[in-house]
């Protein structure tokens, strides 16, 4: 992030379903903190349609992406 310049993209993904897009976006917040710049999330992306989601199994959403725009 530090090398990052400002309106700068950051793409970052988180690929296991052990890690909730929740808890990915809320690490994401600590990042914002301690790096003492904004981050906008631009856009949130997930797995493709071959590989379903199951609402009986959250952990079949495992693939995270965020898009994002750095201050």
């Amino acid at each position: 992030m530090r090398c990052l310049a400002p309106r700068g993209l950051l793409v970052t993904c988180s690929c296991t379903g052990r890690v909730g897009r929740e808890m990915f976006e809320s690490v994401l917040g600590e990042v914002e903190v301690a790096a003492g710049r904004r981050i906008r999330i631009l856009e949130r992306r997930g797995q493709a349609g071959d590989h379903p989601v199951s609402p009986a199994c959250p952990e079949t959403s495992y693939l995270k992406c965020l898009i994002c725009e750095m201050d």
